[in-house]
């Protein structure tokens, strides 16, 4: 298992907004409610495998790399099911505190662990590299795949679903700008990653597999509310009407998803 610097030492890029309140442990875990156990992504275990699972390697190699691993989720299920040696890095340290407990919990912290740092903080080689809807807020993402390029062994594959950009209107921009987001259009994440000397295999729109999983999710939450004890009555008309927003930006193709599969050549 490959280690981390002192990630005081490392060129950290923090996402843009408040960082202590999204990440604080009583937010992580008000949105885990909705996303499902592990996750903070929609669809949870579903929704990591059909955007972005399934368009991912599945012979190559067995030391994984993921950026932005959150509650582990992903890294989890990639070392249960799939027998791979899993680092997930988060900026979030309640995050990290959460998942090791997990894997802890799992019996799997041998295959699976979770260290605070960020992509710039982190030694070693790696077969695969993937995130999962965690780049949506970092506005360097050029330096970000440069850094990814370096730390894969050659023909290794970075491997990444991520929020974008569609079409635009106005409160679209405010909310982006509120919510601390750096979206891109489908073209310039293209750029991106082919500007850090990657090979573009795969590049493909699912925002339609998004909006299925936020509407499940939101469905799923709402009828939990029957019992009212897991949310007070402010938490949940915020959590809905954010929720219900998403999906809004989703159907009028202003927020969009993608999946991009490159490789190291």
């Amino acid at each position: 298992m490959e280690g981390l610097r002192n990630p005081q030492e490392s060129n950290t890029l923090l996402p843009l907004g408040k960082e202590q309140d999204r990440y604080s442990k009583g937010n992580i875990l008000r949105s885990e409610k909705i996303y499902g156990k592990g996750f903070q992504s929609p669809g949870a275990e579903d929704g990591f495998q059909e955007t972005l699972l399934n368009y991912m390697p599945s012979d190559h190699g067995s030391n994984y790399l993921e950026i932005g691993s959150g509650l582990g989720g992903a890294a989890i299920h990639l070392a249960t099911k799939y027998s791979k040696t899993v680092l997930g890095v988060d900026i979030a340290p309640a995050m990290i505190e959460l998942a090791s407990q997990t894997a802890s919990e799992r019996n799997i912290s041998q295959h699976v662990k979770f260290l605070y740092g960020d992509i710039f903080s982190v030694d070693g080689t790696f077969d695969v590299i993937y995130s999962k809807d965690a780049l949506m807020y970092e506005e360097n993402k050029e330096k970000v795949f440069h850094k990814c390029f370096e730390l894969l062994k050659e023909t290794g594959f970075l491997c990444i679903s991520d929020f974008g950009r569609g079409k635009t209107s106005t409160e679209f921009q405010d909310y982006i700008e509120f919510s601390g987001y750096d979206l891109r259009s489908f073209a310039e994440y293209c750029c991106a990653i082919e500007q850090a000397r990657f090979r573009l295999i795969k590049a493909i729109d699912v925002s339609d597999v998004a909006l299925k999983y936020l509407q499940r999710d939101l469905h799923t939450y709402i009828e939990r509310q029957t019992d009212r004890s897991l949310e007070n009555h402010s938490d949940t008309h915020h959590i809905i009407e954010r929720w219900e927003r998403k999906i809004r930006f989703i159907e009028s193709n202003q927020l969009t998803q993608y999946v991009f599969i490159a490789q190291k050549y």
